[in-house]
């Protein structure tokens, strides 16, 4: 995992928005507080609460109405949610083009958790790779692409190399009989 997080580069005014629902497992406002003042610890927050997941949109304007500099949004849910998320996705990105800033999104499914300690851990790891990810996207936009590009490339890079690897086996890959084609150069090709 790339670390590109450097305190150094914290505003010193950052105000962050902090959105949960009334519909989470838990409350993890404490444990969220906590993990962002180890993180961004000049930080100012603004917490609201959703009665609905339609209303994410809504809310997060209110907070950057607020002088927030970028938005999270903490969610535990149930895989049935996905459609309703999906809706949220879309105009959260209308709100981003429209106020210029950043939301970002902690999803914690009802799968990676069965206590409140594995909820509180899954969400205290994501939670912190966040919080860098809007520090420096508030402080310095430009040096979070450029190590995100730099991610990309990098994680790019090594699939290409395994897909070189495989594409270069002298083994068959078995499926092909399986489905009855042919691999008559060997299976490396498909074309």
């Amino acid at each position: 995992m790339l670390n590109f997080f450097n305190p150094n580069l914290i505003p010193s005014n950052m105000k962050l928005g902090f959105l949960d629902s009334i519909f989470n497992y838990a409350d993890v406002y404490e444990t969220a507080v906590a993990v962002l003042d180890q993180k961004i610890p000049s930080v100012n927050l603004e917490r609201l609460t959703v009665p609905h997941l339609l209303k994410i949109p809504l809310y997060s304007k209110m907070l950057f109405q607020k002088g927030c500099d970028c938005v999270i949004v903490f969610l535990t849910m149930l895989p049935e949610d996905a459609a309703e998320l999906d809706l949220v996705h879309e105009k959260i990105i209308d709100l981003e083009i429209a106020e210029g800033k950043p939301v970002f999104f902690c999803i914690i499914s009802s799968e990676e958790f069965k206590e409140q300690k594995d909820l509180e851990a899954a969400m205290e790891a994501k939670l912190g790779m966040i919080a860098e990810a809007a520090s420096k996207i508030v402080s310095s936009p430009a040096s979070l692409s450029s190590d995100i590009a730099n991610s990309y490339m990098t994680n790019a890079m090594t699939m290409f190399s395994t897909m070189s690897d495989a594409a270069n086996s002298e083994s068959e890959p078995e499926i092909a009989d399986d489905l009855g084609i042919d691999g008559g150069d060997g299976g490396k090709s498909l074309f």
